[in-house]
């Protein structure tokens, strides 16, 4: 009986042993991030309170332990105290395995020991082709720019180039997150690209999720989006909203909106360089326009009054003007599903939104098309 007893102790032991857990084996080759600080959290950037473990790099290694009871979505950020303003981030699937992340002195991460981890490392290598030509772009035209020698021409073509390998990292990110969209590793990258999509393109994203992913809060973040986006899509009326004008006086968005014109609503802000950028465009389309039938209203995001009537005068942008000047502008863009600025909405003569998301020559096209008959 002894020996029956102590054999099951023993099993009950090996048991416990054997229970699935993960290890995170890091390596660093960045000698900056010696002794740097690691932090691994789970559940994912949308999550309200991710869970958090942290370590530090000791010999160019670190390592994570632990269990969860079905693969999450994690990542993990190394901070140099020296720097803390640039860490470097690695996306994973956190299973109970073994998990290996190497950071190269470049800083990008490769992550392998899953089928889950290796899926999303093919992605992240697929990723940094067109990462790296943007990148050395970039960098060229910000050189060339500083030196004066950077003519038009070759600025163009060189903002061309741009342009091509965004899109190519566009499609590459859209392809793969769909393809993947039941891989925790893939949930953060979802989160923060689909707002940059249109609505179809976001449902489509979804389309293949199973029961467990729709209540992930990545996913749950893009439904509420697609169903904020559903109110406001193409083809839906204008939702009003009142704020101040640039002489303090409150005004609504009704009162520039379904008054017979098409009214284009410009998301900005001062400190915005992209905005800035696009001024130039807006003042050409409202001079060819606003004799046919165009009507502008900027709705700034600005939380300093100075620096936005400042540039209204600096930039000399003729058109209506509305801001909050405080928090309340971040709640118009979430009523309108807006993630970012610039961001254009063009409304029809009755107030119906007929287009978003212009830029540029798109803006110009579409116009034409609408007014320049």
């Amino acid at each position: 009986m002894k020996r029956l007893f102590v054999a099951g102790l023993v099993g009950l032991a090996m048991g416990a042993c054997q229970e699935p857990s993960y290890t995170i084996k890091g390596t660093v080759d960045v000698p900056s991030l010696e002794g740097a600080k690691v932090y691994l959290a789970t559940g994912g950037w949308a999550a309200e309170h991710p869970r958090m473990d942290s370590t530090v790099v000791a010999d160019g290694k670190y390592v994570f332990k632990g269990k969860v009871a079905e693969p999450e979505c994690a990542w993990v950020k190394l901070v140099d105290g020296r720097n803390p303003q640039n860490p470097v981030y690695a996306n994973l699937a956190l299973e109970n395995a073994e998990i290996r992340i190497h950071t190269d002195a470049e800083g990008w991460s490769e992550i392998s020991g899953t089928a889950a981890n290796d899926a999303y490392q093919r992605f992240s290598s697929a990723k940094r082709v067109p990462r790296r030509a943007m990148d050395t772009l970039r960098k060229r035209i910000l050189e060339e720019s500083a030196a004066r020698t950077l003519d038009p021409e070759r600025e163009k073509a060189m903002k061309a180039a741009w342009a091509k390998h965004s899109q190519e990292l566009r499609a590459i990110t859209f392809d793969s997150i769909k393809c993947h969209i039941n891989n925790p590793a893939f949930w953060n990258d979802l989160y923060v690209c689909a707002a940059s999509h249109p609505l179809a393109e976001q449902k489509e994203l979804l389309a293949g999720a199973n029961a467990r992913t729709l209540e992930v809060p990545a996913v749950k973040k893009v439904q509420e989006l697609i169903a904020t986006l559903e109110r406001t899509d193409v083809g839906q009326p204008f939702l009003d909203f009142r704020m101040a004008a640039p002489d303090g006086k409150e005004v609504a968005l009704s009162d520039y909106a379904g008054k017979g014109t098409y009214l284009l609503v410009d998301f900005w802000a001062s400190w915005c360089v992209p905005c800035v950028q696009e001024l130039p465009v807006l003042k050409a389309v409202y001079a060819e326009y606003k004799d046919k039938g165009l009507d502008i209203v900027g709705v700034s995001m600005d939380n300093n009054k100075k620096a936005w009537l400042g540039a209204i005068d600096k930039y000399g942008l003729p058109w209506h003007h509305m801001s909050s000047l405080d928090i309340r502008g971040r709640e118009v863009r979430a009523q309108y599903g807006i993630n970012g600025i610039p961001y254009l909405i063009l409304l029809d003569p009755d107030g119906i939104i007929v287009a978003r998301g212009l830029r540029g020559a798109g803006l110009q096209e579409k116009l034409a098309e609408l007014i320049g008959k």
